[in-house]
């Protein structure tokens, strides 16, 4: 007869060997999908010995997420309001000795694990698999943000998977219009997507809050090119909405009525980073490069000091030849430690700081 452990990893395992995903090995064992991605961070830093049922003296209170616990957070949550919910759930942590995931203790002190306990995620969308579709929701925070010698009032976009609801990514925008910026941000979420939840296919919408609005033009040629349709679609959903509820309070917790830039996006980051789940996978070449699309692309005449980017240069042997010549460029105005030089539709080379 198999151990607990053994028989967790055999169940995973299909999904380490990238032979399914944890959405189809969900629905076949009738494991949530939160507790299938627990399983795989624990194998994953410990090894198959991860997998097995620790016991504790407190077995019978602290059994995942019962009553007891959820009181004794919620008794927390009462007692320090004026906390942020990273801070709180650090002090829970410390204070309860458990190793509740973040995810769950959100959903307590907001009375949703009663969600949990009844359906899994996916269920929101039963036909569509993870990475099909990403739901980008937008708000404005009140604060205002230092940026580039400018006061300004931040939106702030999430992107989520349409199937579920899990956190990507997010960004910081100071214009309603659809920029460069934002359509990088897009290319970005997609990486993240396929890194952090092992997906390896391009998504089939991408669903834009009407906050937004992206040019028909640029809409089609990303269809064209992608495969990927863009739609102007408000995705009202309660779990997200909760979720932009409490950041809103946290954001209000930490922030006076101007702040630094790299402080705010400082803070988001710290906000999110519980929703990592780093697995290292990678699209195909060919997808990998459609997503360029999403950069923009200009035209530079190349100089002995080689391409101006944003106030900087960039240069390489192999633009020597290119002296006084006009290339195009692909850069990544979220990160400029690189870009991409093309002799009209040939590939030329990368540039890296």
């Amino acid at each position: 007869m198999k151990n607990k452990k053994q028989e967790r990893f055999d169940i995973i395992k299909p999904f380490l060997d990238g032979n399914t995903t944890l959405k189809e090995i969900s629905i076949k064992s009738d494991i949530s999908y939160p507790t299938l991605k627990r399983w795989v961070k624990s194998y994953r830093k410990s090894g198959i010995d991860g997998l097995c049922i620790k016991k504790r003296a407190d077995l019978n209170s602290f059994r995942k997420a019962d009553n007891s616990i959820i009181n004794k957070i919620e008794c927390l949550y009462k007692k320090n309001k004026e906390k942020t919910l990273v801070s709180l759930y650090h002090d829970t942590i410390k204070t309860l000795e458990t190793s509740l995931s973040f995810n769950t203790f959100y959903r307590i002190v907001n009375n949703l694990d009663s969600y949990l306990k009844n359906k899994t995620k996916f269920t929101i969308n039963k036909n569509i698999s993870i990475g099909d579709i990403y739901i980008i929701r937008t708000f404005m925070s009140y604060h205002f943000i230092n940026y580039k010698n400018q006061k300004k009032l931040p939106i702030i976009l999430l992107a989520f998977d349409g199937s579920t609801l899990d956190f990507i990514d997010f960004h910081i925008a100071f214009d309603k219009k659809f920029t460069s910026d934002i359509s990088s941000f897009f290319r970005q979420m997609i990486l993240k997507s396929s890194k952090n939840y092992g997906v390896t296919h391009l998504p089939k919408e991408i669903l834009l809050d009407s906050s937004i609005t992206i040019p028909k033009k640029i809409s089609y040629e990303i269809l064209d090119k992608t495969g990927i349709k863009i739609l102007d679609f408000n995705a009202e959903n309660k779990e997200i909405d909760e979720f932009i509820a409490n950041l809103r309070i946290d954001i209000d917790k930490n922030f006076k009525e101007e702040n630094d830039y790299e402080q705010f996006y400082s803070f988001l980051n710290d906000y999110f980073v519980y929703y990592n789940l780093e697995q290292e996978k990678q699209f195909s070449n060919t997808d990998f490069e459609k997503l360029n699309i999403f950069l923009p692309k200009l035209k530079r005449k190349i100089s002995y000091l080689g391409i101006r980017i944003n106030n900087q240069f960039y240069n390489s042997p192999f633009l020597k030849k290119y002296i006084g010549k006009v290339l195009y460029v692909i850069y990544n105005p979220l990160d400029f430690t690189y870009l991409k030089v093309f002799n009209k539709k040939e590939f030329i080379g990368e540039i890296k700081i």
